[in-house]
C-alpha cells in the first residue's frame, strides 16, 4: 500500500501537482493578485527553494484562513526575493567591470 501512496504524490494533479486543500486555495489566490510577472516568478523561485517565510506564511494561512492577510504577505515576500535578484545583478555586473 505504501507504495501506491507514493505513486499518488508523484502522479500529479491540479496546478503542478499540488492536491492539498490548502494549497490548492493557496494556488487560486496567488492567481487572484493579479501579480506582474516578476512577483509570480519570485514567488516560483520561492516555492522551489522552500523559502522559510513562505513557509511560515503558509502556515499561518492554514491557521487563521485569512486571505487577504496572505495576499499581502505574498506580496511583500515577492518584492522581496525581485529586489534580491536586482541587487545580485547590479553586483554581478559591477564585479564584472572591474575585472575587465
Amino acid at each position: 500500500e505504501e507504495e501506491g501512496e507514493d505513486e499518488e504524490r508523484s502522479s500529479g494533479g491540479a496546478a503542478d501537482g499540488v492536491t492539498d486543500p490548502t494549497d490548492m486555495l493557496f494556488v487560486d489566490i496567488v492567481e487572484s493578485m493579479e501579480l506582474t510577472e516578476e512577483e509570480t516568478a519570485a514567488l516560483r523561485l520561492c516555492v522551489a527553494r522552500e523559502d522559510m517565510h513562505l513557509r511560515a506564511a503558509l502556515e499561518v494561512f492554514r491557521l487563521e484562513r485569512d486571505p487577504d492577510d496572505l495576499k499581502d504577505t505574498l506580496r511583500r515576500i515577492a518584492r522581496r526575493t525581485v529586489e534580491a535578484a536586482e541587487q545580485q545583478v547590479l553586483a554581478a555586473e559591477a564585479a564584472s567591470s572591474t575585472v575587465q
